[in-house]
């Protein structure tokens, strides 16, 4: 779990949050709200992940029309989980070094 919350790691999690845009989750929250909320919860934050004890929030359903008729359904996660708890999905493939 420490390589997972190591700074670089999670630089580059949050790289790729802010690169890819999406919308805000259920909790509202932008991306250009993210930094600055991370800056000031990074500490509890990290002290969860390591302990076991962070739990993320619900995810957003979002339906989306299909060209051919039906709806996807769209999962739609919180910023603060794609940067730092999204090493659930990738601990179920064997590795925990990575985030999402």
């Amino acid at each position: 779990m420490e390589r997972v919350v190591a700074r670089e790691n999670m630089q580059k999690a949050y790289a790729r949050v802010v690169r890819n845009k999406g919308g805000p989750g259920i909790d509202k929250m932008t991306v250009s709200a993210l930094k600055a909320y991370l800056q000031a919860n990074w500490p509890a934050i990290k002290e969860q992940l390591v302990t076991g004890t962070y739990r993320p929030k619900p995810v957003k359903r979002v339906a989306i029309p299909k060209p051919g008729g039906g709806v996807r359904v769209a999962l739609i996660n919180i910023y603060v989980f794609s940067v730092c708890g999204g090493y659930r999905r990738t601990r179920s493939r064997g590795s925990i070094a990575t985030c999402p």
